[in-house]
C-alpha cells in the first residue's frame, strides 16, 4: 500500500513537472471583505501549469489595481500551487475620508478594514513554506497625513504565531478626538501558536498617564493578570474600571484572533490592547482567498 502511494505521488509530481509552463497577464480579483465577499479587479501576471484542466500557479505572480484612489499591489511566488518564497503586499487607503486608524487595528472582519485605511499606508511582507507563513513577518501603517503609525514584527512557524511578537502604535498628532497616545506589546509563542511566559503591553493617555499590563501564560493558559497605574504605582487589577479606559474591556463585543480554543460554548478573547495589536496579523496577507476561518494563528484559554 505504501508502494502504490509512493507511485501515485510520484506520477503527479512528474504530470505537474512535465506540463508547459505558460504565462496569464489580464484581468484578476483579489478577496478583501470576508464578511460579504467583496473584491477588487486589477491586473495580474503570473506563471502557471494546466493539470488535469485545472491552472497550477507556479512562478512568479504580480497583482496591481487600476484604481489610483485605493492602489493595492501584491508580489510573490507560488510553487506547485502553493505560496512560496517573499510575498509582499502593500495598499494606501482613499485619503481625505474619515476612517480611525486604531479601529482599523481593532477588528479582523474585513480586510479593508486591516488592510485598506482611509489616508493610510500599510504594508505586509514575509516569507511562505508550502503555502504557510513561516520566519518573521513585518506589518505596518502609516497615516500618511499624520504621521500616526503602526509596527509589528511577529515570527511564525506551519502557519501559526511562534517566537517573539513586538507591535508598537504612535499617535504623531494630538487632537480632541485622540485618547491613546502610545501603546506597545511585547510578547511570545510556542510550538502551535500558544502564548507563552509574560507578555506585557504598555499605554499612556492623552493626558500623560501610562499604564502596565502583565499577563503570564503557560503554553497559552492564563496564569496571571496584573495591571499598574504608572503614574501612582497603584494595583488596578483588582478593579480595573479605575484605569479609566475601555482598553481593560474583556468581552465578546471585541473580535478574536482567530477562533482559537472554545471554552463554555463561546469564543475566548485576548484582552485588549493585546487584542488591538494582534488582530491585523489574522486577515489573509495575500488578499488571495476570502475566507480563513479555518486558519486559527493563534490559541488561548482564558479560564
Amino acid at each position: 500500500m505504501k508502494y502504490l502511494f509512493f507511485s501515485i505521488a510520484l506520477m503527479a509530481c512528474c504530470s505537474i513537472a512535465n506540463a508547459q509552463l505558460k504565462t496569464y497577464s489580464g484581468p484578476f480579483k483579489v478577496a478583501v471583505n470576508r464578511a460579504n465577499g467583496s473584491d477588487r479587479t486589477g491586473k495580474a501576471t503570473y506563471t502557471y501549469r494546466e493539470i488535469d484542466d485545472e491552472r497550477v500557479k507556479d512562478g512568479k505572480f504580480s497583482f496591481t489595481t487600476d484604481e489610483m484612489m485605493q492602489p493595492i499591489t501584491i508580489t510573490g511566488e507560488f510553487k506547485n500551487g502553493e505560496k512560496t518564497g517573499h510575498w509582499k503586499i502593500v495598499t494606501q487607503g482613499r485619503a481625505n475620508t474619515y476612517q480611525n486608524m486604531m479601529y482599523s487595528l481593532d477588528t479582523n472582519c474585513s480586510a479593508i478594514n486591516v488592510l485598506i485605511t482611509n489616508g493610510v499606508k500599510t504594508i505586509m511582507e514575509g516569507n511562505y513554506i508550502d503555502g504557510l507563513r513561516t520566519g518573521k513577518w513585518s506589518f505596518s501603517k502609516t497615516d500618511l497625513k499624520t504621521g500616526t503609525s503602526y509596527k509589528s514584527e511577529a515570527t511564525f512557524k506551519d502557519g501559526k504565531f511562534y517566537g517573539s511578537f513586538v507591535g508598537t502604535y504612535h499617535v504623531a498628532k494630538m487632537s480632541g478626538d485622540i485618547i491613546y497616545k502610545d501603546i506597545s506589546v511585547t510578547g511570545k509563542f510556542v510550538e502551535g501558536g500558544l502564548p507563552d511566559s509574560i507578555w506585557k503591553a504598555k499605554w499612556k493617555t492623552a493626558d500623560g498617564i501610562e499604564y502596565l499590563t502583565k499577563l503570564t501564560f503557560n503554553k497559552g493558559k492564563a496564569v496571571s493578570f496584573k495591571v499598574t497605574d504608572l503614574s501612582t504605582g497603584e494595583d488596578l487589577s483588582k478593579n480595573i474600571n479605575n484605569a479609566g479606559n475601555d482598553f481593560l474591556e474583556h468581552n465578546p463585543r471585541n473580535m478574536n484572533v482567530g477562533k482559537g480554543i472554545r471554552s463554555d460554548s463561546r469564543a475566548v478573547y485576548f484582552p485588549m490592547p493585546f487584542q488591538m495589536m494582534l488582530t491585523g496579523w489574522s486577515v489573509d496577507e495575500s488578499l488571495l482567498t476570502i475566507d480563513r476561518d479555518d486558519m486559527k494563528i493563534l490559541f488561548l484559554d482564558w479560564n
